[in-house]
């Protein structure tokens, strides 16, 4: 059972000892300005909607825009057929599998197509290029009505990787 430190219910601390684990972990829920910092930092992320019913997930290259994720599509794909108008999530992470450590950023919104036009020039320009083969000429924004961010990091001694996993993975506010 989590181990709640008195006065800050939004750290939670667990104690890794006999779970072949060392050191000491600590969940650390993050506030919307962290969590928008860590998702502008990585350029991959995960976009999750309904196709038929059923939640599918599909990975994409993209950037925050004035705190907005935005991505490009083809304009005949199911991403394009299927997100315009719709809430979906999207999420992105940055893991250290070594030390044990990373965070993740959740943000759910409404897709939209962005039409061409300066705006749509503005954006295109910011964007990485797609990892995926094939004509990406649709930009699809999804504006960051709920945002959640989670990180956990190592506390204390003998954290798996040794001394250098005790720093933060990305940004830290304060």
């Amino acid at each position: 059972m989590p181990d709640v430190s008195p006065g800050d219910d939004r750290r939670m601390r667990r104690n890794a000892e006999g779970s072949g684990e060392t050191g000491r972990a600590e969940i650390v829920e993050l506030e919307r300005a962290e969590a928008l910092a860590l998702l502008a930092s990585v350029d991959v992320g995960r976009v999750v909607f309904s196709h038929e019913a059923l939640p599918a997930v599909r990975p994409v290259t993209f950037v925050l825009v004035d705190s907005a994720v935005v991505f490009r599509v083809s304009h005949d794909s199911t991403l394009a057929r299927t997100l315009r108008g719709n809430v979906v999530a999207f999420e992105a992470d940055d893991l250290d599998r070594g030390c044990r450590t990373g965070w993740s950023v959740v943000v759910t919104g409404l897709a939209e197509l962005v039409e061409p036009g300066t705006e749509h020039d503005r954006i295109t320009g910011a964007l990485p290029e797609p990892w995926a083969p094939g004509v990406h000429d649709r930009v699809v924004r999804i504006q960051a009505q709920l945002v959640s961010g989670r990180r956990i990091r190592r506390i204390g001694g003998n954290a798996p990787g040794g001394d250098g996993c005790q720093t933060p993975v990305g940004p830290v506010s304060g």
